[in-house]
């Protein structure tokens, strides 16, 4: 593994462990489940939960997420244990942009199903999983790179996968209801 590919899979683990509730699941807003994939796609209600105003966001936060994303205009930001994160829907896809205390970006991340994975992830998955159904991926990114976790099935098997620059590695494989943490 190269150094990059090191530095992102670092990146990875500190955003898997960087909140104390999964990426992905909020209950302070109205959600709506996709049936076939079980991604959730929160909506926006106005004045529902306990969204920060601009006011009380770090200006170095809202000063890189308006450069970053400046197509988003129904951002909600809430304060986190180590920071906070800004949540918003683009394109039927879900977003969470998280910064640390004093407002710096940390990564952000994106849940979609198969039909939105990048084309040449997609062919490495039908090369090496051929029978396999890419289920959801987690798409993070940090100003090192990018990295992808892809949530695979066949009748008997599921497993997660990792990518980091194009390369593959099984992160658990489970097989009859039963979890194989893969160690490199």
């Amino acid at each position: 593994m190269n150094m990059i590919s090191a530095v992102l899979v670092k990146i990875l683990l500190c955003a898997l462990c960087y909140t104390a509730f999964p990426l992905h699941s909020y209950s302070l807003m109205n959600e709506e489940k996709n049936a076939d994939s079980g991604i959730v796609i929160a909506k926006k209600v106005p004045g529902d939960g306990p969204y920060l105003r601009l006011n009380e966001i770090k200006l170095s936060a809202a000063r890189h997420f308006k450069n970053k994303f400046p197509f988003v205009t129904d951002d909600c930001w809430l304060k986190i244990e180590k920071g906070y994160v800004a949540k918003f829907i683009s394109n039927a896809v879900p977003y969470n942009v998280f910064y640390d205390n004093r407002g710096r970006f940390i990564y952000s991340a994106s849940y979609y199903e198969a039909e939105r994975m990048p084309q040449n992830i997609k062919k490495i998955f039908q090369k090496k999983y051929p029978g396999y159904s890419v289920k959801t991926v987690t798409e993070v990114n940090a100003d090192e790179g990018t990295v992808y976790l892809v949530h695979i099935k066949t009748s008997e098997d599921f497993k997660i996968v990792q990518v980091v620059d194009e390369i593959l590695s099984v992160l658990e494989d489970l097989d009859n209801g039963e979890a194989d943490v893969i160690e490199d």
